[in-house]
């Protein structure tokens, strides 16, 4: 008997006393059994009913068909016997047919049977851990939901069947160095399965005291492991936003699984995650920024799926009767969508057949995940909509994190800008050297022929430039750690039609000038990295993945410690074919380009909170947009047009500017700059107290007031931070030292009266 430490039983919710205590409760099947006769249910049924009898019990693996047992066989290494198993326990539970019960105390024999004669010490660890997480979720289940139907003999031998099972599994992936990741899927998802068994073995028929106590014991450290160790985590990453906990880099699937376990814990026992969780409400928000218009899901990590109602969809539509989840359970539980059988039968378990129809929500379209780094946009909710995902992790999290910092992918009517590897084997050549690293994905690679890289602590890899290889996190106090650190997100804005990400690391190149690119791909080069390719072991799916595709490096000829590269990015179709575009503009205070009467401007070296934004050479006779980014959040600004005041405008709560301008024929000069003191200077055709020169300036400027007839001009010139450089009287044409200011832009104020004159000045 395994033994542990005990902590008070008061603060551990107790386990109910009635079953079923997992999956679902007595309430929802009985309402199955009384309307599986008519409407969507009925037809739910029928559906799933013909796939059991025709598919699953005629396969030669796990044969059921007919009434003649000796026929039967069953082979525990089908990777489709849970499943089977599962399902015939929940037919037997809503039909009480007599070949369903025959089939159970079948399948109860070969799970004692083979617990019997089994050596786990002979077994490898993955597929031990397969092997194990099956066979529980099968024996558990038909326990659970036969258990007043089974013999009683039958019954007992299950449970001490079931309890050794789990006591290798506790042992091994929960109560040793394995189960002391908090951020692993595979520690999660171990800890889902033998909670649950845990719950369904607490009294049953079969175990002496002794093995209750073990049970019981199991419940509370794996209830101690979800509270003080997953929950924590997850709710860090996911936060209000409802995000996404990493989980092993596993896209959607982790959420299913966590669903599970609030619905065993609600139905075994009084404890209700739903409501005691803040981040389960909105982490039906994945459901709706992760997928693509293609209803698969971004390519985040190992694994892509397709849409389907799964049991998160249904579940949170029932418990939280939110739009978002009921439009998306109508609308994936259609037969179209129902692909296999196995969707089906969550459907019937799951799907609140009684909720009416709602329209399609329309959340925004743009989302971030801060605590993540995954930013998503889009342009509308509809399959012809533009996708654009980027991403900036804060900190590692799980062994199977990819190197994708500063990367993002762009989707319209297919992938477009796309992660590039193929996942076939975890640890093939392919994997280690290719599919999880940076040159995988669109980013930027700092190449250096010195620099030696590994996967893992001592596993070479080839040198790609990219990100390095770094410890795997673990609990929670590690996502702090500097050793975990490995990205920051500088700046996350959006606006009515924009969505603008700043993160610290870092198609037509426009800066720089002089660049290098090489389109690199076809048969040899599909996924070449410094001088070799490492294609996947096994042939990939090039139907829903894009393995192996064209590829483009951009290498600016002349390399700098700091270096700023400006792309832009045009989508198109056959129809309308993209063309990219843009004007470059640099200078030293800014970066940017004029492109289809919009100008973009960003600080020329990639930092925010900015007070000035130049673009020379801009052509005039047509309006143009401008979208300045990198000012002061919240911060009044002027704009001058060949140094005309033109305009007063305030940066928005992320240092961002949109507004338009009307520009006369010729070449002209924008300029963006503070408004330091505050004020609203006079538009065109104002009273002029004075003009003053140069502009820009060097040393000194010349002051030259334009009337003394009233008395003298009062005049203050203060920094781009409003802090007070020089004042005095002007009386008299006056020279003025620069000498001492840090070069810059001021702004020089004269008040006389009423008047009040405030011009930009720049000190080269």
């Amino acid at each position: 008997m395994l033994t542990f430490c005990w902590a008070d039983a008061q603060s551990y919710p107790s386990i109910r006393p009635d079953r079923p205590r997992i999956w679902a409760d007595s309430m929802r099947f009985t309402w199955i059994r009384n309307n599986m006769g008519s409407g969507e249910c009925l037809f739910t049924y029928n559906d799933f009913r013909y796939r059991y009898d025709n598919y699953w019990i005629t396969d030669p693996q796990l044969y059921l068909n007919g009434n003649d047992s000796t026929l039967w066989t069953w082979d525990w290494s089908s990777q489709y016997a849970a499943n089977e198993a599962v399902f015939t326990a929940f037919l037997q539970k809503i039909t009480n047919e007599a070949v369903m019960l025959k089939r159970c105390i079948f399948i109860t024999n070969r799970f004692i049977h083979t617990i019997d004669t089994i050596h786990f010490q002979n077994m490898e660890w993955y597929a031990k851990e397969t092997f194990l997480r099956g066979l529980s979720d099968a024996g558990g289940t038909t326990l659970d939901w036969c258990y007043l139907s089974l013999p009683a003999d039958k019954r007992q031998r299950l449970a001490q069947s079931l309890f050794k099972l789990d006591k290798e599994f506790m042992a091994t992936y929960i109560l040793s160095g394995s189960g002391t990741s908090y951020v692993s899927s595979h520690n999660a998802l171990n800890c889902v399965q033998t909670m649950q068994d845990a719950i369904v073995l607490y009294n049953a028929d079969g175990l002496n005291q002794a093995k209750n106590d073990s049970v019981m014991n199991w419940f509370q450290v794996i209830y101690d492991k979800w509270n003080n160790g997953f929950f924590p985590c997850y709710g860090y990453y996911r936060n209000t936003s409802g995000g996404w906990n990493w989980g092993a880099a596993y896209a959607m699937w982790s959420l299913t699984d966590q669903f599970k376990l609030f619905d065993n814990m609600l139905f075994g026992t009084t404890k209700n995650y739903y409501t005691d969780l803040p981040w389960v409400l909105n982490s039906i928000n994945q459901y709706w920024y992760f997928i693509q218009p293609n209803l698969y899901c971004i390519h985040l990590g190992d694994g892509i799926t397709n849409l389907w109602a799964d049991n998160v969809v249904y579940r949170h539509a029932s418990v939280y009767q939110d739009p978002r989840s009921r439009w998306l359970a109508q609308t994936y539980s259609q037969p179209q969508f129902m692909t296999w059988t196995y969707p089906v039968f969550v459907k019937l378990l799951d799907k609140d057949f009684t909720l009416p129809a709602v329209a399609k929500p329309d959340p925004p379209h743009f989302w971030l995940s801060d605590k993540v780094g995954l930013a998503v946009a889009r342009t509308s909710w509809d399959s012809a909509g533009t996708m654009v995902w980027f991403f900036n992790s804060w900190s590692k999290k799980a062994s199977h994190e990819h190197r994708d910092n500063n990367s993002f992918a762009v989707y319209k009517n297919g992938p477009l800008l796309i992660d590039a590897g193929y996942y076939d084997s975890y640890g093939s050549s392919h994997f280690i050297n290719y599919y999880t690293r940076t040159i995988a994905h669109n980013n930027i690679c700092i190449f250096d022929t010195s620099d030696v890289y590994n996967y893992g602590t001592t596993t070479p890899v080839s040198n790609d430039g990219g990100q390095i290889w770094s410890d795997p996190l673990v609990n929670y106090s590690s996502i702090f750690d500097q050793h975990f650190q490995r990205g920051r997100w500088v700046q996350y804005a959006e606006g009515a039609d924009y969505q603008y990400c700043v993160a610290d690391a870092a198609i037509r190149t426009l800066i720089p000038s002089g660049t290098l690119t090489r389109r690199i791909g076809g048969t040899g080069w599909e996924y070449w990295v410094n001088g070799a390719n490492y294609p996947p072991s096994t042939d990939p799916d090039t139907v829903y993945s894009t393995p192996g595709k064209w590829r483009i490096e951009v290498t600016p000829q002349t390399m700098h410690d700091t270096m700023v590269l400006l792309h832009t990015i045009k989508l198109g179709d056959n129809s309308i074919p993209a063309v990219a575009g843009g004007i470059p503009k640099q200078n030293r205070f800014s970066v940017g380009t004029d492109w289809e009467d919009n100008l973009f401007l960003f600080n020329s070296k990639g930092i925010t909170g900015t007070s000035y934004h130049r673009m020379d050479v801009v052509a005039g006779s047509r309006t143009v947009d401008v979208f300045a980014a990198d000012l002061i959040p919240s911060k009044p600004y002027f704009i001058f047009v060949d140094s005309i005041h033109t305009l007063d405008v305030a940066a928005d709560t992320s240092g961002i500017i949109t507004c338009s301008l009307l520009l006369s024929g010729g070449l002209h000069c924008i300029e963006i700059t503070s408004n330091p003191v505050g004020l609203n200077s006079a538009k065109p055709g104002r009273e002029v107290l004075f003009t003053f020169y140069p502009n820009p300036a060097l040393d000194q400027i010349v002051l030259l007031p334009s009337d003394l007839s009233n008395g003298p001009i009062g005049v203050c010139i203060v920094d781009s931070q409003g802090k007070l450089v020089r004042e005095f009287e002007l009386k008299k044409k006056t020279t003025i030292s620069l000498k001492g200011l840090e070069r810059g832009i001021f702004v020089i104020r004269a008040v006389k009266g009423s008047v009040i004159q405030f011009e930009k000045l720049e000190q080269k």
